[in-house]
């Protein structure tokens, strides 16, 4: 996409050689270097607190063959449509298998970087599950978590106290999770006619972006689940017991996202650990264009406002801390990879950005050539 942009040549020539850092080396931050790369901006720096790629994407290993995923660990790929029977590809997914892709692309002479993508298994025949349906057991029983060979544990689901399994439930429905208080059901109903319906979840299996927009133009993102129920009439109590595992102010859509996601049936995962994911950045030029234990402490423009000021502190691998003086460094853009939450702080201890930065930040927006927001990263 961006390279059928067109721009004069001095655009081109200013673009190249400015100077850009990017505060983070997690997915978002290492995916804005291959971004860059690929329209031949190279003129970079990745910094990163920490002593490694990935961010939330960390696998520890066991052994040969044994790992355990920190973060990240799936990837759902498509689920079948119940009303058309029809394979259902999640587009936005799509993302991570062509980035895989491409990744192994550029490491094609490195075969100790190549990325093996392998299927998930959700479930498998005679597992034992313990579930917890809090909120809707007619949407949780399209999981595909349930398997006719898995057994179900709920709330104590069979007078006798053994757990049926899903094939027992479809021969004798009566065995399946009945809530005690009718107006719950009704209340769990009231929900799932909303955010459980195979419309919606293909809009957003098709284009999340545009099912999103539709979302708040529809004015369901108006309520929490809890004001939604509320003004559908239904108790405090019974409101409260629903939404309570949410804290009350889960909206809507997150019910509706949720579904095509976890209706999926085909879900793929990398072999040996997902941190071969960022692994494979270290075959690429950012790798040599990175500072690992640099604590960026704080981000504000220069007197003028032509650059960007950048501190940072080293940290020592253990016990982790930071140590030495603060560093200052100017460049022409900083492009924060850092997940909001963080880098909304402002404080003595810890100034990701400037206070007046902060605060006035949607102001500025549209004003400064050095600050613009995008998903997931901000640009100043």
């Amino acid at each position: 996409m961006l390279q059928n942009k067109t721009k004069d040549t001095a655009f081109v020539a200013q673009a190249h050689s400015a100077r850009i850092a990017i505060v983070g080396a997690g997915m978002s931050g290492l995916l804005t270097s291959l971004l860059l790369e690929s329209v031949n901006v190279s003129n970079y720096e990745l910094i990163e607190a920490s002593f490694r790629y990935g961010g939330r994407v960390h696998t520890a290993p066991f052994g040969d063959n044994s790992w355990f995923e920190l973060g990240a660990m799936r990837i759902p790929h498509s689920y079948m449509d119940p009303s058309t029977k029809e394979r259902v590809i999640l587009k936005d997914m799509q993302l991570f298998f062509s980035l895989v892709d491409e990744l192994n692309r550029l490491n094609a002479d490195k075969p100790f970087l190549q990325i093996k993508l392998i299927p998930w298994i959700q479930s498998m025949d005679g597992e034992y599950l313990v579930l917890e349906l809090y909120l809707n057991p007619i949407k949780r029983s399209l999981s595909p978590l349930r398997s006719a060979g898995n057994l179900l544990y709920s709330h104590g689901i069979k007078k006798d106290g053994k757990a049926p399994s899903i094939a027992q439930i479809k021969a004798d429905p009566s065995l399946t999770f009945v809530d005690s208080n009718p107006e719950r059901s009704k209340a769990v109903a009231a929900i799932a006619a909303v955010t459980t319906n195979n419309t919606w979840a293909r809009q957003i299996a098709d284009n999340m972006f545009k099912a999103h927009k539709e979302w708040l133009d529809s004015g369901f993102e108006d309520f929490s689940e809890y004001q939604f129920l509320r003004n559908q009439g239904f108790s405090v109590n019974v409101s409260d017991s629903i939404t309570s595992h949410d804290l009350a102010g889960q909206t809507l859509w997150f019910e509706a996202y949720d579904d095509p996601y976890f209706f999926a049936d085909r879900w793929f995962t990398i072999d040996h650990g997902m941190s071969h994911l960022p692994g494979a950045f270290w075959g690429l030029p950012g790798a040599a264009k990175t500072k690992l234990g640099h604590q960026v402490t704080g981000i504000a423009p220069s007197q003028d406002s032509s650059k960007v000021q950048v501190w940072w502190q080293q940290r020592q691998v253990f016990p982790p801390s930071s140590s030495g003086a603060k560093q200052l460094e100017e460049y022409d853009y900083a492009i924060v990879s850092a997940p909001f939450s963080v880098s909304n702080r402002s404080s003595e201890s810890h100034p990701l950005r400037d206070a007046n930065v902060a605060a006035d930040l949607e102001k500025k927006i549209p004003e400064l050539g050095h600050a613009i927001l995008v998903a997931p990263a901000a640009i100043f």
